[in-house]
C-alpha cells in the first residue's frame, strides 16, 4: 500500500537540496576551462581520505579499475586464488581474472547475506589441497550496505595469513564496532556510481588505504604506470574525472546528513513491515549505511508476488534478481566447484529478498 518514490523523482529531490553549491561547483571548472586540472581531483581526494580518516584516498574511473590496480600492487596474478562472496560485484570478479588471478566464489548465510565463514574456510581449503593455486586475498562485500562481521572475517585473514580487501562500494557511511566502513583491511573500494551512497554524475572510484608505499603505486598505476615520465610499473588510463570530483566534494559533505536520513526511511520500513516479514541479521556492532532497504519474505511464491506488484506499481527495480556470481559461465573454466548446490544460501537469499528504495 502507499506510493513509491521513483528513481526519477528520488534524484531530483536529491539535486534541488545541493543544487546551488552543485551549479556553484561546476560553473566554477567551465568558466576556467580546468577540465585536466589535476589538482581539483587532489583536493577531493585528500577530503575523501579525512573523512573516513584514513591515510590515503587514490580515485580512478570505475570500481574495476580500483580492484585490478590493487591486485597490481600487491604482486597478484597466475596461479593466485582471490575469495569473493558469491553475492559480490562483478567489477571484482572480472578484475581478478583480467590480471589472471583466479576468482573463487563463497557461499553467503541467507539470514544476513554476509559470508557463510564455514564456507570460506571450506573453500580456502579446497584450494590448498586441490588445486595449484594459492590462497593470496578475501575480499568482503558490505552486502546491501550492511558492514561483514569483521572480527570473524579477521580471524580467518591471521589463520591463513592473506590480505583482506573491502568492497565497500555500497556500504560508506556505515560502520562496524565504531569504525567506518572504508577503513577495513588491507585497502578498500569506494564507488561513485549512481547506486553507491556517495554518487555523482557519473562513474569513479577509489581506493581507500593507510599503506604509504601502496598508495605510491596506485597513482603509478592509474597514469599509465608512470613516475616522473618514467613507465616504472605495468599501469593503465584511469582516473577520475575533474568535474565528477568537484560535484562530489560537494556531495562528501552531505553524505553523513544522508546517511541519517535513510536510517530514518528505514525505521518507518522497519515498523511498517516487522510483524509480517523477516529481517536481515545484522553483526553486532554494525550500523549499516542504508543503501537500499532489504526484507525477507516468508516463502519464495510470496517474494516473487511482491516482486510483480512493485514493478506494476513502477519500482522495476524490485524485479531484477540478484546476481550470483557462481551462475556465469564464463567462470566455470576453473577446478573449484560452482555447482549451485555449494551455493544454497546465496540461492535462498536471492529467491526470498526484496528491495525497496530509499
Amino acid at each position: 500500500q502507499g506510493e513509491l518514490i521513483m528513481m526519477d523523482k528520488l534524484i531530483q529531490k536529491h539535486y534541488d537540496a545541493v543544487q546551488s553549491e552543485m551549479r556553484t561547483a561546476m560553473e566554477s571548472v567551465i568558466n576556467k576551462c580546468d577540465y585536466n586540472n589535476r589538482e581539483r581531483v587532489a583536493a577531493f581526494e585528500k577530503e575523501l581520505a579525512a573523512a573516513f580518516d584514513i591515510r590515503n584516498a587514490v580515485t580512478c574511473h570505475s570500481a574495476t579499475a580500483a580492484m585490478q590496480m590493487i591486485l597490481l600492487a600487491y604482486g597478484l596474478g597466475r596461479g593466485d586464488a582471490v575469495f569473493i562472496s558469491d553475492l559480490g560485484s562483478l567489477a571484482v570478479a572480472e578484475a581478478t581474472k583480467i590480471i589472471g588471478a583466479t576468482p573463487v566464489f563463497v557461499d553467503v548465510d541467507p539470514a544476513s547475506g554476509r559470508f557463510d565463514m564455514h564456507h570460506l574456510e571450506i573453500q580456502i581449503q579446497r584450494v590448498l589441497t586441490d588445486t595449484k593455486l594459492t590462497p593470496k586475498v578475501v575480499v568482503t562485500a558490505d552486502c546491501f550496505g550492511i558492514p561483514e562481521d569483521y572480527l570473524a572475517i579477521n580471524e580467518i585473514i591471521r589463520t591463513y595469513g592473506l590480505l583482506l580487501i573491502e568492497d565497500a562500494a555500497k556500504s560508506l557511511g556505515g560502520s562496524y564496532k565504531g569504525l567506518q566502513c572504508g577503513c577495513f583491511g588491507h585497502a578498500a573500494i569506494a564507488s561513485f556510481d549512481f547506486g553507491s551512497p556517495l554518487f555523482g554524475i557519473g562513474s569513479g572510484s577509489a581506493v581507500l588505504t593507510d599503506f604509504n608505499e601502496v598508495a605510491g603505486l596506485l597513482c603509478a598505476e592509474r597514469g599509465h604506470g608512470l613516475v616522473g615520465g618514467k613507465a616504472e610499473v605495468l599501469g593503465m588510463d584511469s582516473r577520475l574525472d575533474v568535474m565528477q570530483a568537484e560535484i562530489l566534494r560537494v556531495k562528501l559533505r552531505c553524505l553523513a546528513e544522508e546517511i541519517a536520513a535513510a536510517a530514518k526511511i528505514a525505521a518507518i520500513y522497519d515498523k511498517a513491515l516487522s510483524e509480517k516479514f523477516d529481517f536481515l541479521q545484522i553483526a553486532e556492532g554494525a550500523e549499516p549505511s542504508h543503501n537500499e532497504y532489504v526484507f525477507l519474505a516468508k516463502s519464495e511464491e510470496q517474494a516473487a508476488e511482491i516482486k510483480r506488484a512493485l514493478a506494476a506499481k513502477g519500482w522495476q527495480a524490485a524485479a531484477l534478481p540478484l546476481l550470483m556470481l557462481h551462475t556465469l559461465e564464463f567462470y566455470h573454466d576453473t577446478k573449484y566447484p560452482t555447482a549451485a548446490e555449494d551455493f544454497g544460501g546465496a540461492c535462498q537469499l536471492t529467491a526470498k529478498s526484496v528491495r525497496l528504495p530509499i
